[in-house]
């Protein structure tokens, strides 16, 4: 069985954008009796936990039917993580190492109702994470999660950065240096969701040269006047040990743009090597069969058509 969870307002997704999804393009490849669809949640995570709460009951089922069975999760931005949250439920329940492929495109945690793990967790036995390259500029306020496992001794972690946008690392490439840049980051800030002791540095890229103040759980830092976004990110690390953590070998770059360095050609571009670099890793591993292709689109949909926590069956 496999399940993928598509990105953060994927449900005002127009036709264009459904076919493209690499969330949607890799189940309908993919060759498994049981594949299922969720659309993503809305922008401040609503639908979150209904997606999670309709995944589990399959998850948990699957994996009740024999000790053989196994789970194959596939998600992009928040559906990402949310496809970690079930890797980790999995431990919770007891019932062992059995997500044989985690599949994600930039996986970012940004959830309030909930707390996603940083880390893979330790039920998963293979991990692909394709995910933005900071440099980029794209979505700088959005860290990301899954970029380091749990137990390095079990699970196999493949990663690589690619500069596209956030929305290119899921298929759905545009002008992001147009179309990002004319958000205000401290607008952004003010409508982040709350943030927890786990995702604190996913409200931290917002910050701009204003003294603002982070809580994370029951600490809260307020950032120095005169940071960059990118310097208010590291000062909040050195201020909050194990806040984001694992992202410092990654994401500990001060030079990281204000805004998107991508138009709509160059996220094309981008956002057709993330897809050809995970399809080469599906295939490898047996996800994908031989001949799949990123460049061929999914069926006809319409993302208001889906119903947040509904899993949807893929033909």
């Amino acid at each position: 069985m496999i399940i993928g969870i598509d990105g953060t307002m994927s449900q005002t997704w127009d036709n264009s954008k459904m076919v493209r999804s690499f969330v949607r393009k890799i189940l309908e490849q993919n060759k498994q009796a049981e594949k299922y669809y969720f659309i993503g949640p809305g922008m401040r995570g609503e639908g979150g936990q209904a997606t999670v709460n309709g995944a589990w009951p399959l998850v948990s089922a699957r994996l009740r039917q024999s000790d053989s069975a196994s789970v194959d999760l596939l998600g992009f931005s928040r559906g990402a993580a949310y496809c970690m949250y079930l890797a980790k439920l999995i431990a919770d329940a007891g019932l062992g190492k059995r997500v044989a492929h985690l599949i994600m495109f930039d996986s970012v945690g940004r959830q309030a109702d909930f707390v996603i793990p940083e880390q893979v967790p330790k039920t998963v036995v293979k991990c692909f994470h394709a995910y933005r390259n900071p440099a980029g500029g794209s979505r700088n306020y959005f860290e990301n999660v899954g970029l380091y496992v749990e137990d390095p001794n079990f699970t196999a972690l493949k990663k690589e950065m690619f500069m596209a946008s956030h929305g290119g690392m899921g298929g759905t490439w545009y002008d992001a240096k147009t179309g990002e840049r004319k958000y205000k980051q401290n607008e952004l800030a003010s409508k982040l969701v709350d943030v927890n002791s786990s995702q604190g540095a996913n409200g931290v890229r917002a910050m701009s040269t204003a003294s603002i103040g982070l809580t994370a759980g029951l600490a809260t830092v307020s950032v120095p006047a005169g940071l960059t976004a990118a310097a208010a990110a590291h000062y909040v690390r050195k201020e909050l040990p194990g806040v984001a953590a694992q992202q410092t070998s990654d994401r500990n770059q001060l030079n990281i743009p204000d805004g998107p360095v991508m138009d709509e050609k160059q996220d094309h571009i981008a956002s057709d090597q993330a897809g050809k670099w995970m399809w080469d890793q599906l295939i490898d591993m047996g996800v994908l069969p031989g001949g799949s292709s990123p460049f061929v689109d999914a069926s006809p949909a319409e993302g208001k058509n889906f119903v947040f926590g509904t899993p949807y069956r893929v033909p």
